[in-house]
């Protein structure tokens, strides 16, 4: 996540938002699975 903040602030701010949407639905997910890395 941390090495990929580039993409956040880029200039194609679609896949900005896809990569951060993506990081915060594995993030729901590990919440809802801790054993799940």
């Amino acid at each position: 996540s941390v090495k990929r903040v580039d993409v956040l602030v880029g200039t194609n701010k679609d896949e900005g938002t896809y990569f951060l949407m993506y990081e915060y639905q594995r993030y729901l997910g590990n919440r809802a699975n801790p054993q799940i890395t």
